[in-house]
């Protein structure tokens, strides 16, 4: 009678179990496949190495804070304006957060990491453990589905490239020696949920001298349809109703 009953409560919790399963975790980490099914990113600060060092160097206009904070203000704008997606933006170009539970240094740091992650591993679209717990960090403190993050290098035109261009005399040195700067940027979408790359864009802007002492074309249209024009529209449902 005893084993009966055993055999019985064996049988009972079974069934239980299959008519509730435990949550597949794997199944929530990969359950955003597509970029468009994202709603709301986190702009991480823009992560950019600097050409050259010294500004005195410069041969024209050399002012990389304010041409990353245009890059930055100009992502935003277009990523929420003509693609349709929510947008935190973290990058100290941007108004601060509130009560923000992330420092700025800790953010600028992380972004830093992950970019050089992006460098050492050109090809790969999965994030390793560390960083996704880091990317977790985010998702929680900010309430966001994906994280964006932007790269790349900024070049200023200096003296020694007028030196090596009157040298070589050629017509593209002649063009070359008007240029303010190139910014060669790439921009990065990953799933906040598991760390998995779901888009990625290059774009390389290159600024007339001119231009970047009194610029005649507003920064989201120099930088934000460039690196941008392969976004695709988000097609989520409003992530917040009160962001």
């Amino acid at each position: 009678m005893e084993r009966w009953l055993l055999g019985g409560l064996g049988i009972l919790l079974l069934l239980i179990g299959c008519a509730n399963p435990a949550p597949n975790m794997a199944e929530k980490d990969q359950e955003v496949a597509d970029v468009a099914e994202l709603k709301r990113l986190v702009l991480l600060p823009i992560t950019l190495s600097i050409s050259p060092k010294d500004p005195t160097q410069c041969q024209g206009p050399c002012n990389p804070e304010r041409d990353r904070s245009e890059i930055a203000l100009a992502a935003s704008t277009f990523v929420h304006s003509a693609r349709d997606y929510e947008i935190v933006c973290l990058d100290y170009a941007c108004p601060r957060i509130p009560d923000s539970v992330i420092s700025d240094a800790e953010l600028t740091t992380w972004a830093a990491s992950i970019s050089r992650w992006i460098e050492e591993n050109p090809g790969k679209t999965q994030l390793p453990a560390d960083l996704v717990s880091i990317l977790h960090q985010i998702e929680e403190a900010y309430d966001v589905e994906g994280i964006l993050l932007i790269n790349g290098k900024l070049r200023y035109v200096q003296y020694a490239d007028i030196a090596h261009w009157i040298l070589t005399l050629t017509f593209s040195s002649y063009y070359n020696l008007f240029r303010g700067h190139t910014a060669d940027l790439q921009a990065h979408v990953f799933a906040a949920a598991n760390g998995s790359k779901l888009w990625a864009g290059e774009a390389v802007v290159t600024q007339i001298g001119q231009e970047q002492v009194t610029p005649t074309t507003p920064a989201i249209s120099r930088y934000g349809p460039r690196l941008f024009e392969e976004l695709p529209k988000s097609r989520a449902e409003d992530a917040c109703n009160n962001c």
